[in-house]
C-alpha cells in the first residue's frame, strides 16, 4: 500500500499456472467413451486487484477497488467437451473463478 498525503492505493498482481485435465467428450465419435478424453490445458492467468483510498476526515475513508480489474476468464472448453454445451469452463481445474471482475465502492468509519 502507497500512501500519499490523504491519498492511498493499494495494488495487486497474481499470477495462476497452468493447469490441466482430461475431460469426457459428450459428442462425436468418442462420446462418453473410458478411454478416449478430451485434454484441457488451462493457459496461466494474471489477475489484478486495485484499491483506491481517500481520507476525508481522520476517522471517514473512501475507497473505490476492483478485484480481477481486466475481467479475466478461464480458459474455455469446447463444445464436445460440455456437457449439453453448459459450462463454458473446465471447472475441475480451473485456476480462478468463473464470475469475472468485481468493483465496488466502501465507506470505512472508526470511531
Amino acid at each position: 500500500m502507497w500512501t500519499r498525503g490523504r491519498w492511498d492505493i493499494s495494488l495487486h498482481e497474481i499470477r495462476y499456472g497452468h493447469t490441466s485435465s482430461d475431460l469426457t467428450y459428450y459428442e462425436g465419435p468418442y462420446a462418453f467413451s473410458v478411454a478416449d478424453f478430451y485434454h484441457q490445458v488451462n493457459r496461466p492467468r494474471y489477475v489484478t486487484n486495485l484499491e483506491l483510498g481517500y481520507h476525508v476526515t481522520h476517522q471517514i475513508h473512501l475507497v473505490a477497488g476492483a478485484n480481477n480489474l481486466a475481467n479475466t476468464y478461464p480458459s474455455r472448453i469446447p463444445g464436445v467437451a460440455s456437457y449439453l454445451h453448459v459450462a463454458k469452463y473446465d471447472t475441475y481445474s480451473q485456476q480462478l473463478g468463473q464470475d469475472g471482475g468485481f468493483y465496488y465502492v466502501r465507506a470505512d468509519a472508526s470511531f
